[in-house]
C-alpha cells in the first residue's frame, strides 16, 4: 500500500481565496501504476471547505478494480466501491453536500483489485466552497 500524489498535490496549492459562498473548482490528473490498498491524494481541500461535487475521468483499469472516494478521514466519504465502474475508460459525476473541513485535507482515491500493468491515467475535478465564516445563512443552507 502505498500513497500516491497526484499533480494538484504536489505543486501544493490550495485555493482558499475567492468571495464567501462561491463555488471553486480544483483540476488534477495522475498517470501511474496503481494496486491494491494504494492511496492517491487527488486534491487538496483547505479548512472551511465544504464539498459540492466532483467528475471523475479514468481511461479503462485492470478488470478487478475497485475506487472509493473519500479523505484522510473517511475513506469512502464520497463514494464507495460499488458507486464507479472503472474496468472501460469513462467518467462519472458525484454530488456531496453536508460535511464541513475543519482542517486542511485532501480528496483521496483508494484503489482495490489488482495493480495495473501499465501507466493509466485518472482525472478529477472537484468543485467546493469556502463555508467556514460565511452569513448565518450560507451556512445553514448546507448543513447535513
Amino acid at each position: 500500500m502505498a500513497t500516491l500524489k497526484s499533480d494538484a498535490v504536489k505543486d501544493g496549492i490550495m485555493f482558499v481565496d475567492g468571495p464567501i459562498g462561491a463555488v471553486l473548482c480544483r483540476s488534477a490528473s495522475f498517470t501511474g501504476k496503481p494496486g491494491n490498498g494504494d492511496v492517491l491524494q487527488m486534491i487538496p481541500v483547505p479548512k472551511g471547505a465544504m464539498v459540492v461535487g466532483y467528475d471523475l475521468i479514468w481511461e479503462a483499469l485492470a478488470a478487478s478494480t475497485t475506487v472509493k472516494i473519500g479523505d484522510g478521514d473517511d475513506d469512502d466519504r464520497y463514494a464507495g466501491t460499488t458507486a464507479h465502474t472503472v474496468t472501460a475508460a469513462g467518467a462519472a459525476h458525484g454530488v456531496a453536500q453536508g460535511y464541513l473541513y475543519t482542517a486542511d485535507d485532501t480528496i483521496d482515491i483508494t484503489f482495490g483489485g489488482a495493480a495495473q500493468a501499465a501507466d493509466k491515467t485518472v482525472k478529477m475535478n472537484l468543485y467546493y466552497k469556502i463555508v467556514a465564516g460565511a452569513c448565518e445563512q450560507e451556512n445553514s443552507a448546507f448543513k447535513a
